[in-house]
């Protein structure tokens, strides 16, 4: 079994085989890996690990190698007080096209600029408004503003996770309008320019996350 690719560290995401929805799908980090066998943190769901069930199949996608690995629940294991799962190989590596990113509910500041409004003329190119990110994913966030935009802008969007600066590109991709709340309009953004380096950080940042949420349960 080649697993060259593989590095303990990596963060990664798990997927069920034989699921129907691509929003089913966890983030986690290798803690040790051999020529057939991972082993990983036990991913978090609800503020709570995942007991992944023994000989179930799984994707374990390692999106920044551009590779995943088809791989079964082998056992779990418990050790320094944490919880891990190690998954057995099933076959070599296959080679990603793409991914799905998993997501974090957030309430996160955020400034950001519509281009398309400034290019047709409806705002100045150096004011920035306020929003906030409900949702973030290493593809894309969801946000809340009292400003109206439409569907296909482009937005420049500025954010902090953990004193870590972002200044990224998205496309407006969803549009959804509640008159009764304090921010009515909410945006769901694809990011459309973004490094590997910097959708890494994302990830990283998500991942670690969700290890301080259980801790604080």
């Amino acid at each position: 079994m080649i697993t060259h690719k593989i590095s303990t560290g990596d963060i990664m995401e798990v997927l069920p085989i034989d699921q129907q929805s691509a929003s089913i799908s966890y983030p986690s980090k290798v803690e040790a890996v051999d020529s057939r066998a991972v082993l990983i943190h036990a991913p978090i769901d609800n503020l709570d690990y995942v007991r992944l069930p023994l000989n179930k199949h799984y994707w374990l996608h390692f999106a920044e190698k551009l590779v995943r690995y088809k791989a079964s629940v082998s056992k779990h294991v418990k050790k320094d007080d944490f919880n891990f799962i190690e998954f057995t190989l099933l076959e070599k590596g296959q080679s990603l096209q793409k991914r799905d990113y998993f997501r974090l509910s957030c309430n996160i500041p955020v400034k950001f600029r519509s281009l398309g409004k400034y290019e047709t003329g409806g705002g100045d190119p150096d004011e920035l408004h306020n929003g906030i990110l409900s949702d973030l994913s290493g593809g894309g966030v969801k946000m809340q503003t009292d400003m109206e935009m439409e569907e296909k802008d482009e937005v420049f969007l500025s954010f902090y996770l953990d004193n870590d600066a972002f200044h990224l590109l998205g496309e407006i991709r969803a549009k959804y309008y509640d008159p009764s709340a304090k921010q009515r309009f909410q945006y769901g953004i694809i990011f459309s320019v973004i490094t590997e380096l910097e959708r890494d950080r994302i990830v990283r940042y998500l991942f670690n996350q969700q290890k301080r949420r259980v801790r604080q349960k």
